[in-house]
């Protein structure tokens, strides 16, 4: 009987030694504690998982020495961050040097992400970006310099414009975006984006694979700049404005380029862009930027659809050197307004077919530069030309009319065509 009370005694002795152990394991395994007013965090030491959980702010964290960040110390056993849904915005410097993180997924709760928030994250080789992010931070992602997978979602982000952005950096004159990252290969934009931002993918030399969804109508300046090896078909059917130097460079897309609803072209937007053979310019677009398809060497067939401006709709050099250029389609009812060099470096111009409207041959053949081509009537799709309002005409004569185009009113009286201030149109 005593012999059964001591052993009973001495399994709940040995009972609460392996509590007390347990406890002593976990507290040596796991860290925990605040990161913004309702935001915990929890570091697994022997997994490597930090999670944050909550909603709300991250808190923003400052350097002195270093980031006083509370996992700081554990910086370089980090392996991977849980980033909770709820979780309103990634602090400054919140995961600064976390040298063994591989991938990184922001949920769609998070709006911000703060400067240096993933600086040197050096082992960092994807990233997806949620679709809520409207704002990233300076340096955000500075030194990342195993990136090489990139999903963005971000319906709507600010351009980064400045040198000292997220993915921008500067350095000796020459400007990079993803730092010198130039390592990175893909670049996949989600199903919900509107606009890719200015400078995004700017200097990413070894980049071949992007998408563009059908949601996608703004392209940022200097989007892909530079991005000489992007091989992947442009989807550029829903965009209807393309910044300046948008793809200049981009020198081994050879997918023809339906442009068909796009409203602008920035100037040098497609500059340099060598392999191309197609374009067509939609029935949307009002001008055409100086130098947008300068240098595109094997550039073929080009339609330039019927709203481009009269006046000032083709920039200067807007097609120089477009070698072996052989044929344009211009389907505006007058001639807009062209400067000698527009098609300068284009070959002989009379050797190159030029398809117009076929009320419109004698208006080409009158006009400057225009003339100099083989001038073809065509009965052109009209199916997008603004409609002609208020014709009038003599039963008799047929001398007098009056159009409605590009919100510009003519009258064409005895074959000479002037505008509604009486300005003759040659």
């Amino acid at each position: 009987m005593v012999y059964n009370r001591q052993q009973t005694i001495m399994k709940r002795h040995l009972l609460t030694l392996f509590l007390a152990l347990a406890v002593s394991v976990g507290t040596l395994f796991a860290q925990s504690g605040t990161c913004g007013t309702n935001l915990t965090w929890t570091l697994d030491t022997e997994s490597g998982i930090l999670t944050i959980s909550g909603t709300g702010a991250m808190k923003d964290y400052t350097y002195s020495s270093k980031p006083n960040t509370p996992w700081y110390s554990y910086r370089e056993s980090i392996a991977s961050v849980v980033i909770s849904d709820g979780v309103a915005s990634i602090g400054t410097y919140a995961f600064y040097g976390c040298s063994s993180l591989t991938s990184i997924t922001i949920p769609s709760s998070v709006t911000t992400i703060g400067n240096y928030a993933f600086n040197y994250c050096s082992s960092l080789t994807s990233l997806t970006i949620g679709e809520s992010v409207t704002s990233i931070g300076s340096y955000a992602f500075r030194g990342c310099s195993s990136l090489t997978s990139v999903i963005w979602n971000a319906k709507k982000c600010n351009d980064f414009s400045s040198f000292n952005t997220s993915f921008y950096y500067y350095k000796s004159g020459s400007s990079y975006n993803f730092d010198h990252r130039k390592q990175i290969t893909s670049f996949t934009f989600g199903d919900d984006v509107e606009s890719i931002p200015a400078y995004l993918c700017s200097g990413m030399s070894n980049l071949t694979y992007i998408t563009i969804p059908n949601s996608v109508t703004i392209i940022g300046s200097f989007a892909f700049n530079d991005c000489g090896k992007i091989t992947s078909d442009l989807n550029l059917s829903s965009v209807t404005s393309i910044g300046e130097c948008a793809f200049r460079n981009c020198s081994n897309i050879t997918s023809d380029l339906n442009l068909n609803n796009v409203e602008t072209i920035g100037q040098q937007a497609f500059l340099g862009c060598s392999s191309l053979t197609k374009v067509v310019i939609g029935d949307g677009a009002t001008s055409i930027g100086e130098r947008a398809f300068s240098g595109c060497t094997y550039l073929e067939d080009i339609t330039i659809g019927s709203s481009i401006n009269v006046e000032n709709g083709i920039g200067q050099y807007a097609f120089i050197g477009c070698r072996y250029l052989l044929s344009v389609t211009c389907k505006a009812v007058f001639p807009p307004a062209l400067n000698a060099n527009v098609f300068e470096g284009c070959g002989v111009l009379s050797k190159i077919d030029l398809y117009v409207p076929e009320e419109s041959i004698k208006k080409y053949q009158k006009a400057e530069v225009w003339s100099e081509f083989n001038i073809i009537g065509k009965n052109l799709d009209d199916s997008n030309i603004d409609a002609v309002e208020n014709i009038f005409y003599n039963q008799d004569t047929h001398d007098l009319y009056k159009y409605l185009r590009n919100g510009l009113l003519f009258i064409e009286r005895n074959g000479i065509t002037y505008t509604a201030q009486g300005q003759r149109i040659d």
